[in-house]
């Protein structure tokens, strides 16, 4: 075996990590969704709390639907 030739061993590794990795990018993708939707209801909370006039509570009522849809 010379010094370039790459071994079996070595391949295999090199494809766990990169699978590994992918997988890994995809998970951190969905959690910053997850961070967003979090985001919009602690807002949806705060603008419920705090009685909101007709247009305020027309656009809480339209994110509470979008909210409820994506789930």
């Amino acid at each position: 075996m010379t010094l370039y030739e790459p071994s079996a061993i070595l391949i295999m590794f090199v494809l766990v990590i990169s699978i590994l990795n992918i997988i890994l990018f995809f998970k951190i993708w969905r959690m910053t969704n997850d961070v967003k939707g979090m985001h919009r209801l602690t807002f949806l909370k705060e603008g419920i709390e705090r009685k909101p006039n007709e247009k305020l509570q027309k656009i809480l009522d339209e994110t509470i639907s979008k909210e409820l849809s994506r789930q």
